[in-house]
């Protein structure tokens, strides 16, 4: 079983670049995000980090694991814009309005195992539309 919690906008600066952190708990094995926010280790000790280059977990990364994937979102244009969310059991999409991660709010969710990019399997995993200013966190 694998779990994702997406915690869309938490800042990760290594090396002085910006990046998309990936953070992963090992052996979080019911399944579910309440295991991985109830662990002793998370949110602090993570069992392995990476920087990533997409803002996704990649596919068969493991079993019985949470992961918590985190960065800015900077759009090209500005406009409304959609998010969807796929997982392997469970999962939440986070976003913030404005650049501080103590501002974020569930925007989508899926509590039944998808396929790898699977974005239509429950209404739950899409969000509703939400204007973003080009070039602003």
């Amino acid at each position: 079983m694998v779990l994702l919690f997406f915690s869309v906008l938490n800042f990760a600066q290594i090396s002085g670049a910006q990046s998309i952190l990936g953070e992963f708990w090992e052996g979080i094995s019911n399944g579910k995000i309440s295991a991985l926010k109830s662990d002793i280790r998370y949110p602090s000790s993570p069992t392995r980090t990476e920087l990533l280059t997409l803002f996704e977990v990649p596919q068969n990364s493991g079993d019985k694991y949470g992961a918590k994937v985190s960065g800015y979102i900077v759009p090209p244009q500005s406009g409304d814009y959609t998010f969807w969310i796929s997982a392997d059991n469970f999962g939440e999409l986070w976003l913030s309005p404005n650049a501080s991660p103590s501002s974020v709010e569930k925007i989508a969710s899926v509590s039944i195992w998808t396929n790898f990019r699977q974005w239509n399997r429950s209404r739950s995993q899409k969000s509703d539309p939400f204007y973003l200013e080009a070039g602003r966190p």
